[in-house]
């Protein structure tokens, strides 16, 4: 990493593609592996996915509202 050489952290770190899909892999069998997803790829956050709902959730269109 960059700032390790530097010592200086980006405001924002970003997980490499390659982290990202390391660590999907890892929680793969976790309870919470889809609200991982969702924050990993659909960039959804914290507050957002401790806002869902089932009834914000279609699983026949495949579709998902953020409420809350």
């Amino acid at each position: 990493m960059a700032w390790q050489a530097t010592g200086q952290r980006p405001v924002m770190a970003v997980w490499t593609t390659e982290q990202l899909t390391a660590f999907l892999n890892y929680v793969r069998e976790d309870v919470l592996y889809p609200l991982w997803w969702l924050a990993a790829l659909r960039g959804l956050r914290r507050g957002e996915l401790a806002g869902l709902r089932w009834v914000d959730i279609s699983l026949e269109t495949r579709e998902l509202t953020v409420m809350q």
